[in-house]
């Protein structure tokens, strides 16, 4: 078979995840054979791309498929293709400190070559989101992120820049006004879907400070055109947690949090607004009541749902659900804790169910609970030297031509 078609048949078979353990074991040996040179190939990223996305490999092969694609890409910072073999180099997580650092170097060096170029997001989207980089690699990549920013901020892939770049904590006062100056004008531009996936980490950052208002403007604004679409929980949760929101805020983010889940309550996804909708503490008794019937009918239906923490970490320290409820609840929690042992937040949860008042073994005065979940909490809104504009009701942004 010619070469190019055997690197055409390998590519595909490199992506299965249901071949065999021989099978894998000869696609994974023929993929090493031309990567690693024994023998001839058309295009060895065409073959080292999947293999490099292959998280079954064992100690040995995964040594060698890394340090063949370390040979490839290390030098090659003026070589634009080196972005298909840095980006799944990046997103493994199973590196050894040393390559890890090779990796990271490398990928920095080529960016620094490559920042102006639309295909450097591609490296930047992995890089960013990596774990553990040290004080000066995270400086590095900040910088870098910005600057291609400057260079592209109406780009559509700017949104794998600007997600990772606003969940961020730690950005001193400087870096934090240009990124969130970058995501407003892209914002501006892209008055679409995809928008939730940077209205979400700019709506949970606590540091917005003056541009407050004009964050929280941009997100109902954009909930005039998705606030029913699946995709809403991305903007509501966050805003719904916010504690800073004015009287009239508050109402709209809860009256819109309530129609949602007229549509999609029977979604594993329905947690991620009636977690934060739970965690209010300033709901009206009729809507608190509301939400906790709802809440208590959601768990009956999505025991299985891995989502089910949210709603359960809510409603787990509260003391008014009243007998019936409180005893529901507990019931719902016992059985998800079979189910999800290993769970990271299971202890806390654990220690709320046994904290409740209603379950006190000797009916004498437990320790004190909250009657709401606390999640994370978004200071009071500082008051700006002059008032910030605000939009004229039911302004929605346009698209750029």
């Amino acid at each position: 078979m010619a070469t190019v078609d055997a690197d055409q048949v390998l590519r595909p078979l490199l992506a299965r995840s249901d071949l065999g353990p021989e099978d894998s074991r000869r696609v994974i040996s023929a993929a090493l054979d031309r990567v690693e040179g024994r023998i001839p190939t058309s295009d060895a990223e065409l073959v080292l791309r999947p293999l490099l996305q292959r998280m079954d490999l064992g100690p040995e092969d995964r040594a060698r498929v890394i340090s063949a694609a370390l040979d490839r890409v290390e030098g090659r910072r003026d070589v634009p293709d080196a972005e298909q073999v840095l980006r799944p180099l990046l997103a493994r997580s199973d590196l050894d400190p040393e390559d890890s650092r090779r990796v990271v170097s490398t990928a920095l060096d080529w960016l620094d070559h490559q920042v102006t170029t639309p295909h450097a997001v591609g490296v930047l989207r992995p890089l960013l989101t990596r774990r553990h980089l040290t004080p000066q690699e995270d400086r590095r990549s900040l910088s870098i992120a910005l600057t291609w920013l400057e260079h592209h901020p109406k780009a559509a892939g700017a949104v794998f820049v600007l997600r990772p770049l606003l969940s961020r904590d730690g950005l001193d006062p400087e870096d934090s006004r240009r990124v969130l100056s970058r995501a407003f004008a892209w914002l501006q531009v892209y008055d679409t879907g995809r928008a939730r996936y940077v209205l979400k980490p700019l709506l949970s950052r606590g540091d917005l400070g003056p541009a407050t208002d004009r964050a929280l403007s941009t997100a109902f604004t954009w909930l005039n055109r998705y606030a029913t679409t699946a995709g809403a929980t991305f903007v509501l949760g966050p805003l719904l947690i916010r504690r800073d929101l004015r009287p009239a805020e508050r109402e709209r983010a809860v009256a819109t949090a309530f129609t949602w889940l007229d549509r999609h309550l029977t979604t594993d996804d329905a947690a991620f607004v009636l977690g934060p909708l739970l965690s209010r503490d300033d709901l009206g008794p009729a809507d608190t009541a509301k939400a906790v019937s709802l809440a208590l009918d959601w768990l009956d239906r999505h025991l299985a749902a891995k989502s089910v923490r949210y709603v359960l970490r809510s409603l787990l320290p509260r003391n008014d659900l009243g007998p019936q409820g409180a005893g529901r609840v507990a019931a719902a929690a016992l059985t998800w804790f079979c189910e999800h042992a290993t769970v990271t937040d299971t202890e806390l949860l654990l220690r709320a169910l046994l904290a409740r008042v209603d379950t006190h073994p000797d009916g004498g005065e437990p320790p004190a609970v909250t009657p709401r979940a606390q999640p994370r909490v978004i200071p009071p809104r500082p008051q700006p030297a002059a008032p910030v504009p605000r939009p004229v009701p039911g302004e929605r942004i346009r698209h750029r031509p």
